[in-house]
């Protein structure tokens, strides 16, 4: 069953197959995505479309500007966006504190019904859902 309604997420991760795989997923549930590649392309892209993105799925882990900075200037142009991070390492208590103002933690390597029920529960203000498994 789709779920994603035309909703538009920007999806952002410097490996260019799991940004694919990740948009082939979110398009057959119903979803329509947005890539870019690193931080910067992310902020650009945001800027771009800030009133149409519902949603912000990024990896942390990137060269030059990473998730959280890249979060962080999403922010700027505007707070109220839904953001997802996407890290191999929340099992260091420390390194999630760091991740600052998002609305869910997605650890990898995760499974396309976790992906799909994250992204559901963030969209639709479900109870907190930071340290997703």
């Amino acid at each position: 069953m789709s779920q994603g309604n035309g909703k538009l997420i920007l999806v952002v991760d410097d490996e260019e197959e799991i940004r694919d795989l990740t948009r082939m997923i979110l398009e057959a549930d119903g979803y329509k995505v947005l890539l870019a590649a690193d931080g910067n392309e992310a902020t650009s892209v945001f800027a771009e479309h800030s009133s149409e993105i519902d949603l912000v799925l990024t990896d942390m882990v990137m060269p030059e500007v990473d998730g959280i900075s890249a979060v962080d200037a999403i922010r700027k142009i505007r707070p109220d966006v839904k953001t997802i991070a996407v890290t191999g390492h929340v099992d260091n208590v420390q390194y999630v504190d760091l991740l600052g103002d998002v609305d869910a933690v997605l650890r990898k390597p995760y499974k396309k019904e976790i992906l799909l029920s994250t992204i559901a529960q963030v969209l639709t203000g479900s109870p907190e859902t930071k340290n997703a498994p």
